[in-house]
Protein backbone atom coordinates (compact mmCIF):
# COMPACT_ATOMS: atom_id res chain seq x y z
CA UNK A 1 0.00 0.00 0.00
CA UNK A 2 2.79 2.33 0.57
CA UNK A 3 4.45 1.58 -2.18
CA UNK A 4 1.04 2.71 -3.88
CA UNK A 5 0.73 5.63 -1.91
CA UNK A 6 4.05 6.88 -3.23
CA UNK A 7 3.89 5.82 -6.94
CA UNK A 8 0.53 7.95 -7.14
CA UNK A 9 2.13 10.55 -5.64
CA UNK A 10 0.65 10.40 -1.97
CA UNK A 11 2.78 10.92 0.85
CA UNK A 12 4.35 7.06 1.75
CA UNK A 13 3.85 8.29 5.38
CA UNK A 14 0.14 8.07 5.28
CA UNK A 15 -1.49 4.87 7.70
CA UNK A 16 -2.17 1.46 6.32
CA UNK A 17 -4.83 -0.26 8.46
CA UNK A 18 -6.03 -3.43 8.17
CA UNK A 19 -9.95 -3.90 9.01
CA UNK A 20 -11.74 -6.88 9.86
CA UNK A 21 -9.45 -9.15 9.44
CA UNK A 22 -10.25 -12.66 11.06
CA UNK A 23 -11.81 -16.21 10.73
CA UNK A 24 -14.97 -17.70 11.93
CA UNK A 25 -14.65 -20.69 14.03
CA UNK A 26 -16.85 -22.83 11.53
CA UNK A 27 -15.92 -25.84 9.72
CA UNK A 28 -13.35 -26.10 8.99
CA UNK A 29 -11.89 -23.22 11.12
CA UNK A 30 -11.66 -24.67 14.67
CA UNK A 31 -10.56 -22.58 17.91
CA UNK A 32 -6.46 -23.81 17.51
CA UNK A 33 -6.60 -22.83 13.49
CA UNK A 34 -8.35 -19.49 14.52
CA UNK A 35 -5.99 -18.50 17.20
CA UNK A 36 -2.88 -19.60 15.13
CA UNK A 37 -3.62 -17.50 11.94
CA UNK A 38 -4.79 -14.53 13.81
CA UNK A 39 -1.10 -14.38 15.97
CA UNK A 40 0.42 -14.87 12.53
CA UNK A 41 -1.72 -12.34 10.87
CA UNK A 42 -0.66 -9.23 14.09
CA UNK A 43 3.08 -10.42 13.41
CA UNK A 44 2.82 -10.38 9.29
CA UNK A 45 0.72 -7.01 9.60
CA UNK A 46 3.83 -5.43 11.89
CA UNK A 47 6.19 -6.97 9.49
CA UNK A 48 4.35 -5.46 6.56
CA UNK A 49 4.15 -2.18 7.56
CA UNK A 50 0.31 -1.29 8.84
CA UNK A 51 -0.44 1.12 11.75
CA UNK A 52 -3.46 -0.10 12.81
CA UNK A 53 -5.24 -3.60 12.67
CA UNK A 54 -8.73 -4.40 13.64
CA UNK A 55 -9.91 -8.01 14.42
CA UNK A 56 -13.72 -8.76 13.59
CA UNK A 57 -14.96 -9.73 16.21
CA UNK A 58 -14.92 -9.35 19.83
CA UNK A 59 -18.22 -11.32 20.56
CA UNK A 60 -19.72 -14.48 18.59
CA UNK A 61 -23.70 -13.73 17.30
CA UNK A 62 -26.39 -14.87 18.66
CA UNK A 63 -27.44 -18.68 18.93
CA UNK A 64 -30.29 -20.80 17.28
CA UNK A 65 -32.95 -21.88 18.47
CA UNK A 66 -33.11 -23.66 21.68
CA UNK A 67 -29.49 -22.75 22.41
CA UNK A 68 -27.98 -24.50 19.18
CA UNK A 69 -25.08 -22.96 17.53
CA UNK A 70 -25.60 -20.35 14.70
CA UNK A 71 -25.86 -21.66 11.37
CA UNK A 72 -24.15 -18.97 9.96
CA UNK A 73 -20.32 -18.74 9.87
CA UNK A 74 -21.12 -14.64 9.96
CA UNK A 75 -21.97 -15.52 14.17
CA UNK A 76 -18.81 -17.46 14.70
CA UNK A 77 -15.74 -14.64 13.91
CA UNK A 78 -15.69 -13.52 17.73
CA UNK A 79 -12.69 -14.05 20.09
CA UNK A 80 -15.51 -14.95 23.00
CA UNK A 81 -18.35 -17.64 22.38
CA UNK A 82 -21.84 -15.86 22.53
CA UNK A 83 -22.25 -17.22 26.16
CA UNK A 84 -18.89 -14.98 27.50
CA UNK A 85 -16.38 -17.96 27.62
CA UNK A 86 -13.15 -16.85 26.23
CA UNK A 87 -11.56 -18.85 22.67
CA UNK A 88 -8.24 -19.85 22.12
CA UNK A 89 -7.81 -16.86 20.23
CA UNK A 90 -8.75 -14.79 23.23
CA UNK A 91 -5.76 -16.34 25.27
CA UNK A 92 -3.44 -16.46 22.69
CA UNK A 93 -3.46 -12.36 21.82
CA UNK A 94 -3.79 -11.52 25.33
CA UNK A 95 -0.68 -13.40 25.87
CA UNK A 96 1.28 -12.06 22.96
CA UNK A 97 -0.11 -8.82 24.17
CA UNK A 98 1.16 -9.61 27.78
CA UNK A 99 4.54 -10.99 26.34
CA UNK A 100 5.13 -8.86 23.15
CA UNK A 101 3.06 -5.69 23.52
CA UNK A 102 6.13 -3.41 23.76
CA UNK A 103 8.21 -5.02 21.56
CA UNK A 104 8.41 -3.82 17.44
CA UNK A 105 9.03 -5.66 14.72
CA UNK A 106 12.14 -5.48 12.95
CA UNK A 107 12.67 -8.03 9.88
CA UNK A 108 11.85 -11.35 8.77
CA UNK A 109 15.27 -13.50 9.45
CA UNK A 110 15.64 -15.90 6.48
CA UNK A 111 15.29 -19.73 7.67
CA UNK A 112 16.75 -21.30 4.85
CA UNK A 113 14.74 -23.86 4.34
CA UNK A 114 13.67 -25.58 1.53
CA UNK A 115 9.84 -24.30 1.17
CA UNK A 116 10.14 -20.57 2.78
CA UNK A 117 7.40 -21.05 4.75
CA UNK A 118 9.01 -20.43 8.07
CA UNK A 119 8.81 -17.57 9.31
CA UNK A 120 11.11 -15.91 12.14
CA UNK A 121 10.16 -12.56 12.68
CA UNK A 122 12.84 -10.75 14.57
CA UNK A 123 11.57 -8.14 17.46
CA UNK A 124 12.91 -5.59 19.86
CA UNK A 125 11.56 -3.70 22.65
CA UNK A 126 13.15 0.20 23.54
CA UNK A 127 15.50 -1.11 25.32
CA UNK A 128 17.01 -3.36 23.10
CA UNK A 129 15.95 -6.79 23.95
CA UNK A 130 15.23 -9.32 20.88
CA UNK A 131 12.41 -11.58 20.64
CA UNK A 132 11.28 -13.70 17.81
CA UNK A 133 8.16 -15.20 16.90
CA UNK A 134 8.51 -18.10 15.08
CA UNK A 135 6.01 -20.59 12.85
CA UNK A 136 5.77 -22.23 9.79
CA UNK A 137 3.05 -21.24 7.63
CA UNK A 138 3.09 -24.68 5.87
CA UNK A 139 0.18 -26.27 8.41
CA UNK A 140 1.13 -29.99 8.12
CA UNK A 141 4.78 -28.35 8.42
CA UNK A 142 8.38 -29.16 6.58
CA UNK A 143 10.01 -30.56 9.90
CA UNK A 144 12.27 -27.78 10.15
CA UNK A 145 14.15 -26.60 13.19
CA UNK A 146 15.90 -23.45 14.18
CA UNK A 147 18.71 -23.33 16.53
CA UNK A 148 17.84 -21.11 19.48
CA UNK A 149 19.94 -17.87 20.36
CA UNK A 150 22.00 -18.52 23.24
CA UNK A 151 20.16 -17.59 26.52
CA UNK A 152 16.82 -17.59 24.77
CA UNK A 153 13.92 -19.36 26.32
CA UNK A 154 11.03 -20.00 24.35
CA UNK A 155 7.13 -20.01 24.75
CA UNK A 156 3.94 -21.68 23.39
CA UNK A 157 1.54 -18.84 22.00
CA UNK A 158 -0.63 -19.22 24.79
CA UNK A 159 2.02 -19.80 27.18
CA UNK A 160 2.80 -23.71 26.96
CA UNK A 161 5.61 -25.11 26.17
CA UNK A 162 7.69 -25.52 22.89
CA UNK A 163 9.26 -28.39 21.16
CA UNK A 164 12.80 -27.88 22.29
CA UNK A 165 15.63 -30.67 22.15
CA UNK A 166 19.13 -29.58 22.46
CA UNK A 167 18.93 -26.08 21.62
CA UNK A 168 16.66 -27.25 18.25
CA UNK A 169 12.68 -25.79 18.20
CA UNK A 170 11.02 -28.01 16.20
CA UNK A 171 8.54 -25.55 13.73
CA UNK A 172 5.17 -26.04 13.15
CA UNK A 173 2.21 -23.87 12.35
CA UNK A 174 1.47 -22.68 15.90
CA UNK A 175 3.35 -19.27 16.60
CA UNK A 176 6.13 -19.93 19.51
CA UNK A 177 7.80 -17.06 21.16
CA UNK A 178 11.25 -16.93 21.57
CA UNK A 179 12.85 -14.36 23.83
CA UNK A 180 16.75 -13.79 24.27
CA UNK A 181 17.87 -13.08 27.92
Amino acid sequence: MKATFTAAGTSPGKPVWLTEIGWPTYVPVDEGTQARWLIRSIALAALNGVDLMYIYNMYDGPSGPLGTPSASPEDHFGLVNHDGKEKQAYTAIRFFMQKLGSYRVQSRIPAHDSKNSVYIVQMADANGHQAWVVWDSIEAGTGFTWKLPANATCSGFSGGTCHVNNGELAVDSTPVYVMAH
